[in-house]
C-alpha cells in the first residue's frame, strides 16, 4: 500500500495474484470454501488508488502466464500443476481457463490420495525438508543442491521416487478426466530435470498397468517461468482489463 501510495504518479494499475476463493469478474475474494464470504477486493482498493485494479487466483494467475508465455502457449487443453507448501494450480480446455462453477477448478491441495490430501502427500516444501533432514544438509545448501544429492543416497532417493510416483499417479487421474495435450509441472521443483524424467517414468508405468488403457499420453514438461509465473499472470490480466 506505501509503495502504491509513494510511486503512483509512476503506476497505471495494479494487479494481484493471492492464495484462496478468488473471482476475477467480480473482483471478489473470499475463503477456500463454499461457505467463506466474499470481500470486495477491487472496489476498495479502486477507490483507495484511484487506479485500475484487479484480482486473480495465484495458481490461476501462474497459468495464465504459462498460456500466454510459457510452456502452455499453443496447447488447447493442457493444465499447469504448481509444486510448493501446497499443490495447486488450473486446466485449459478449448484455449480457456476453466474455472468451474465457484471459481475453484484447480484446487489440487484438495484431491484426497490414500487417505490424505495432496497438500500433506505431494508437498515440495515437505519432500524437500525430509531430504534435508535425511542427508543432514547444511543450511547454505539450496534446493537444488539438495535434490541432486538426494538422488546419490540410496534412501533419499526413495523418497523422490515415491513422491514422483504419488504425484504421478494425480497426472493420470488429471488425463483421465479431462483428456489433456501437455501438463506442466510448475514451482522450483518443476525445474528439477530428473523429476520431470521419474514423472514420465512413473506415469508410463502407471498407464502399462492399466488393461485396455485407451488414454493419450500427454506431455509432461517443466514450466518455463518458474516462481515468477504469478506475477507475470496478474500483470497479463491487468493489461488485458486496461486494454478493453
Amino acid at each position: 500500500m506505501t509503495i502504491i501510495a509513494n510511486y503512483q504518479f509512476l503506476i497505471s494499475g495494479v494487479g494481484i495474484a493471492l492464495f484462496g476463493r478468488v473471482n476475477p469478474q467480480k473482483g471478489t475474494v473470499g475463503l477456500v470454501t463454499p461457505l467463506g464470504y466474499e470481500q470486495p477486493l477491487v472496489e476498495r482498493l479502486e477507490a483507495k488508488f484511484k487506479l485500475p485494479v484487479v484480482v486473480i487466483n495465484d495458481a490461476k494467475a501462474a497459468l495464465l502466464a504459462e498460456q500466454t508465455l510459457g510452456s502452455l502457449k499453443v496447447v488447447s487443453d493442457g493444465a499447469l500443476v504448481t509444486l510448493g507448501t501446497s499443490i495447486g494450480g488450473g486446466v485449459i480446455l478449448a484455449n480457456r481457463i476453466h474455472e468451474g462453477r465457484h471459481q475453484l477448478a484447480g484446487e489440487f491441495s484438495y484431491l484426497v490420495q490414500n487417505k490424505r490430501f495432496l497438500s500433506e502427500s505431494a508437498s515440495a516444501v515437505k519432500l524437500m525438508t525430509a531430504l534435508r533432514d535425511l542427508l543432514g544438509a547444511a543450511k547454505e545448501m539450496t534446493d537444488h543442491q539438495v535434490f541432486l544429492a538426494a538422488l546419490e543416497n540410496p534412501l533419499a532417493k526413495e523418497l523422490i521416487q515415491t513422491y514422483s510416483y504419488n504425484l504421478a499417479t494425480v497426472l493420470v487421474n488429471l488425463q483421465v478426466s479431462f483428456d489433456l495435450e501437455r501438463i506442466a509441472i510448475g514451482g522450483g521443483l518443476g525445474q528439477e530435470e530428473k523429476l520431470i524424467t521419474l514423472l514420465n517414468q512413473s506415469f508410463l508405468e502407471i498407464m502399462a498397468s492399466l488393461p485396455n488403457n485407451p488414454l493419450y499420453r500427454p506431455e509432461l514438461v517443466a514450466a518455463k517461468l518458474g516462481n515468477q509465473a504469478g506475477l507475470y499472470g496478474a500483470y497479463q490480466l491487468l493489461t488485458e482489463r486496461m486494454r478493453s
